[in-house]
């Protein structure tokens, strides 16, 4: 039976959905862990609230599509519930401040020094709810947690986020290197092990290269939310860690 130091818990918004696939289709090896999934799709997820005793429990709006994420496994949840947990997607959006910086990096205009660059990190990392809570639960230091942020958009027409800052779409590996950087030294502080959208995934700039959307990606209009094989890569960097760390 699998320890309670080798379970891990993915906890996420509808961005969940790509790592669901992907150990349905066992395109990632498990090695007999106990996964589990806590989380709710749409505004529901925003209904998942921390409580003062460190444990997250859904409002009565909430609790319906909490029960088909968990399939009614559990309705509240803390931080020595599991050995390790995953916040995948949660709100943390790489359209918004990575692609932000990546933009000001370069232009003339929008350029930020370095000390307005990591204010603006800290502000928007405590703005989600979800880092909130990780950062609870890896207080407790009873369980390693990791965070993967909702990966860059497939490229489509009208993209808000590529409108507004545009010279993202010219970023460098390097680049990008450097701000993901920025934000794991930023959660390292709190315990909490940042994992970025693999660099491999990553096209022109900014974008989420197609082969890793939805398989219905393109009758669904679904620019945002990756297939299996970009949940596998991202679940497997995470399982890899652990056992990493378990070696240890």
């Amino acid at each position: 039976m699998p320890s309670r130091d080798s379970s891990l818990c993915l906890y996420g918004d509808s961005h969940l959905a790509a790592l669901k696939h992907a150990l349905d289709g066992d395109f990632v090896p498990t090695q007999g862990r106990q996964i589990e999934f806590f989380g709710a799709a749409g505004p529901a997820f925003r209904g998942l609230r921390l409580t003062d005793a460190g444990r997250v429990v859904p409002d009565k709006a909430s609790l319906e599509a909490l029960n088909l994420v968990t399939g009614g496994a559990r309705t509240d949840l803390g931080g020595e519930d599991f050995g390790a947990f995953l916040f995948y997607g949660a709100r943390l959006r790489s359209t918004e401040f990575i692609a932000e910086f990546l933009h000001r990096g370069r232009s003339e205009a929008d350029f930020v020094s370095s000390a307005v660059r990591a204010q603006a990190m800290a502000k928007w990392l405590t703005s989600v709810r979800a880092v909130r809570i990780a950062r609870v639960f890896a207080a407790t230091g009873k369980a390693k947690v990791f965070f993967a942020p909702a990966p860059f958009e497939i490229e489509a027409q009208n993209q808000r986020y590529v409108k507004h800052f545009p010279e993202a779409l010219n970023a460098t590996a390097q680049e990008r290197a450097q701000l993901n950087d920025e934000i794991a030294q930023a959660l390292a502080g709190d315990g909490i092990v940042f994992v970025p959208q693999p660099e491999e995934t990553i096209e022109k700039g900014c974008f989420t290269r197609h082969a890793f959307a939805t398989p219905d990606a393109e009758a669904t209009s679904d620019t945002r939310h990756m297939g299996p094989c970009y949940g596998a890569m991202v679940l497997g960097q995470v399982l890899g860690m652990m056992e990493t760390a378990a070696a240890a």
